[in-house]
């Protein structure tokens, strides 16, 4: 019978780490970074740091064993030589003591007059005691989008079963609301009864809807953690509503980060911007009671310049429309006739009443 080996993760999924080197180097330290990195499976023996540790090994001198006890000849020695090696890029703050070492392996190759070109082949994390291998931007970016696909499929699979067809609405996501069919007996005179129509189609009730449908819109019972959480986020705002990142930026790398700036420095800055802005506020003030309380200067005559007063009012002349025109005076105001120049309304003639519908007879000869 075969035995089954079982295939080992890749080592950007493993971590890392070795207790009794751990323990024996008193901890992660300047000094025993890279002795501690070499008991790790992402150490390659061919590099210019492996080639340097075997040497100590079996140099009777001992000068081979003082290079690699220190760190800063070690690094001085990687940079003489070119080739795959391992170097320390990020190391934590001094004092701290479970801070984060980042190394990377990178290919040194000389150019003569120019300086070294490094080709970064991977980067490791040692935090405590565990190592970590950062993964590649080609990983990270298709586990995103291998995420963002399952996520897309799972939702068009859940999707195609929500919409609900009926004859009167088509196509909807939301339940129809029954409508009260209105019977012949209780129909009001000017509207035609449905009874006669029997093949009309109906809008479905509630009680036609599917069973799981109908609880996706049941509301959710009250969850007292949600009202933990919004006060907690008030509170939050309340202590860090007014810091921003573009006030007091990070600086350093990875494992190295501080702040630009301190509190107290942020504060004073805002106490005197407030200060100039008072003090602009109070000149501004000033300026213009100065210009409101200026007396008027007298001219080069010696007398005091007359104030500017108000325009008069303008007048507007009205004139009266002018008299329509009188008509013509009849004949018999010219003759004396009294009440003659007095024009009558006209009067309209009337005619008489005609039936619409049948003609009017005509009326026979005598």
């Amino acid at each position: 019978m075969a035995v089954v080996r079982k295939s080992s993760p890749p080592l950007d999924e493993r971590v890392h780490s070795h207790l009794p080197a751990y323990e024996y180097r008193r901890g992660i330290h300047s000094e025993s970074v890279y002795h501690y990195f070499i008991t790790s499976p992402y150490f390659d023996n061919t590099s210019n740091n492996g080639i340097l540790f075997n040497q100590a090994r079996f140099d009777p001198s001992g000068r081979a064993l003082e290079i690699i006890n220190s760190r800063a000849r070690l690094e001085a020695t990687l940079r003489s030589m070119q080739g795959l090696e391992f170097m320390v890029v990020g190391e934590p703050q001094p004092g701290v003591t479970d801070g984060v070492w980042v190394i990377r392996k990178q290919v040194r190759q000389k150019r003569q007059g120019f300086e070294d070109e490094l080709t970064v082949r991977g980067t490791y994390y040692i935090i405590g005691e565990n190592i970590y291998q950062a993964p590649s931007i080609a990983d990270v970016v298709g586990n995103k989008m291998l995420h963002a696909v399952t996520s897309l499929s799972k939702l068009i699979s859940l999707a195609s079963e929500q919409p609900l067809f009926t004859p009167a609405l088509g196509y909807t996501y939301y339940p129809p609301t029954a409508k009260p069919i209105v019977s012949g007996t209780n129909a009001q005179p000017n509207q035609p009864s449905r009874d006669s129509r029997e093949s009309t189609a109906v809008p479905e009730t509630s009680s036609q809807i599917s069973q799981p449908l109908r609880s996706a819109f049941n509301t959710s019972p009250f969850n007292p953690r949600d009202t933990m959480t919004i006060i907690e986020s008030l509170n939050l705002t309340t202590r860090y509503g007014n810091e921003y990142m573009d006030e007091n930026p990070l600086l350093g790398e990875p494992g190295n980060f501080m702040f630009s700036s301190t509190n107290q420095h942020l504060q004073a800055q805002h106490q005197a911007q407030a200060a100039a802005k008072a003090q602009a506020a109070a000149k501004l003030h000033e300026v213009s009671a100065s210009n409101s309380s200026t007396p008027s200067t007298p001219s080069q005559g010696g007398q005091q310049a007359p104030l500017v007063t108000a325009a008069a009012p303008v007048q507007i002349e009205l004139k009266p429309l002018p008299a329509p025109a009188s008509r013509k005076p009849s004949k018999g105001a010219d003759k004396g006739i009294p009440g003659a120049g007095i024009m009558k309304p006209k009067r309209r003639k009337s005619k008489a009443a005609t039936s619409p519908s049948s003609p009017v007879p005509a009326s026979s000869a005598p």
